[in-house]
């Protein structure tokens, strides 16, 4: 996960990772943040409880990844070793 933030940070998009089945979603864009459906900034306990976030990426379902790159493109994946190529 660390290398996830750090391309992240290192190309400036904001990965959303949204989950099927509860209303919270993890954000990465140069911090790990939980935010709700809408994209407000929740408390990482109420969203995942004491999970870290690789526990929240191995525990939940994911419907879907979206990568927003800083000119306004967006990339979809449906899976996490789909991004990992990406950043490859």
């Amino acid at each position: 996960m660390e290398k996830v933030l750090k391309w992240s940070k290192d190309t400036g998009a904001k990965i959303t990772i949204i989950f099927a089945g509860i209303p919270y979603r993890l954000q990465i864009y140069k911090l790990f943040r939980a935010t709700d459906n809408q994209g407000r900034f929740v408390s990482w306990t109420k969203a995942f409880g004491t999970k870290q976030p690789h526990q929240v990426v191995d525990t939940f379902k994911i419907e879907r990844i979206r990568i927003s790159w800083p000119d306004g493109r967006e990339e979809t994946f449906d899976d996490f070793k789909k991004l990992l190529e990406k950043i490859a």
